[in-house]
């Protein structure tokens, strides 16, 4: 089963979720790099400092020495062999102070610069995340927005004559499905091609027919329904998958207008085409095309006058029409 309207509604709360975790991600992400590489600016003042002080106390212990030789003989020149150690062990404290201090400043440099390079790697993989993420959400919305079709009572068209209510179902589901007023014409419809002047049977034929001439046939689907809809439960499905859906009934349906007020039974004798395209709460809503918008427009059927229309006839030679 393809997915719900409502399947669709909760898998674009998730991509939302996702795509604001991502964003989340990737600003702390980009913290941290700012803060690494601020360490890192630390760590190399640290280190030239380092390395000046090591230099100074060289200077200060070697003082007037230019060689290791006059080292050396300041040692041999000492008051005693202790105060020769002492000066030997206090300038080796010194330097390996110093060195110790460089070795360490060093190896968190390389640490810190080794974070660096990771950070900057996970830059570029949260970057395509939220690429991903993103494309995701607008996907989703896509999809709703060609499943949403809450808004068909705005498509409403009066048809034509009195034997085109196929073809004005029929293109009124197109406009619905492109969200867009852009063939108002239906008689033109009815009498173009595909239809030529009769829209009372194999409506799904003839309209992928004139879907295609009119450069529609990879944009819309237009299909018989495979055994036909029969049921309210059945028309519900359809609708809950963002379908719109042609169907007809007969001399023993109650048809229902936006007023309020029913239409006598038997109206139809003959049958009559309408396009069904929105379920909530348990209502159906159509629009038929024999009355003005003022009655035509959003006509509301409970479960229970849904189930009565439908046995007014027992073939309804449904149509089934969605965005490919």
């Amino acid at each position: 089963m393809a997915e719900t309207l409502d399947d669709l509604h909760e898998k674009y709360q998730m991509a939302v979720t996702d795509y604001e975790s991502a964003l989340s991600e990737q600003t702390r992400n980009d913290h941290e790099i700012i803060r690494t590489e601020t360490q890192i600016t630390t760590v190399k003042i640290e280190l030239k400092k380092a390395q000046l002080m090591s230099d100074e106390a060289a200077v200060a212990l070697y003082k007037n020495s230019s060689s290791k030789g006059e080292l050396i003989d300041m040692l041999l020149d000492s008051n005693s062999l202790a105060d020769a150690i002492e000066l030997y062990e206090g300038y080796k404290r010194v330097e390996d102070h110093y060195l110790d201090t460089i070795e360490k400043t060093r190896a968190k440099q390389a640490e810190l610069e080794a974070l660096s390079k990771q950070l900057e790697a996970r830059k570029t993989a949260l970057k395509e995340k939220v690429s991903t993420a993103k494309q995701t959400v607008e996907d989703v919305e896509r999809a709703i927005r060609n499943a949403d079709h809450s808004d068909g009572a705005e498509y409403h068209q009066l048809q034509g004559n009195g034997s085109n209510c196929g073809a004005t179902s029929f293109i009124v589901g197109v406009n619905m499905l492109l969200h867009e007023k852009k063939f108002t014409d239906n008689v033109a419809v009815w009498d173009g091609p595909g239809f030529n002047g009769n829209s009372t049977a194999a409506v799904g034929y003839k309209g992928t027919k004139w879907l295609e001439a009119n450069g529609l046939g990879d944009t819309i689907a237009c299909e018989d329904v495979v055994g036909d809809i029969k049921t309210a439960d059945q028309l519900r499905e359809e609708l809950r998958q963002g379908r719109v859906i042609v169907i007809s009934s007969g001399p023993g349906s109650i048809w229902q207008r936006a007023d309020g007020k029913a239409a006598p039974q038997g109206t139809f004798p003959d049958g009559h085409f309408i396009v069904f395209y929105h379920y909530e709460n348990g209502v159906y809503y159509a629009n038929d095309s024999s009355v003005d918008a003022s009655k035509g427009a959003g006509v509301p059927y409970t479960q229970e006058q849904m189930e009565q229309w439908f046995s007014g006839r027992s073939t309804h030679f449904a149509v089934r029409m969605y965005v490919k």
